[in-house]
């Protein structure tokens, strides 16, 4: 299969829909792992993540309130 294709694929644009799945808690500790390879200390690392960790945060809210707005004034 060619790379185009597995990006059709990947980006849903198929006539199929494909139901949302649980994230795998092997690539989160794969994750936490290059993260805290990356950075010298641990410290560091969960420094490095909090403007991402703010945003997420940030986002969720801002989605809630928006959510919880009335849709007819």
């Amino acid at each position: 299969m060619c790379s185009l294709q597995k990006i059709v694929r990947w980006c849903g644009t198929e006539r199929r829909y494909r139901p949302l799945r649980p994230v795998d808690s092997r690539r989160v500790v794969a994750a936490h792992a290059v993260s805290v390879g990356r950075y010298e200390t641990l410290s560091r690392a969960r420094r490095a993540h909090l403007p991402l960790v703010a945003l997420m945060v940030g986002y969720t809210v801002l989605s809630l309130w928006i959510i919880s707005r009335p849709v007819v004034s």
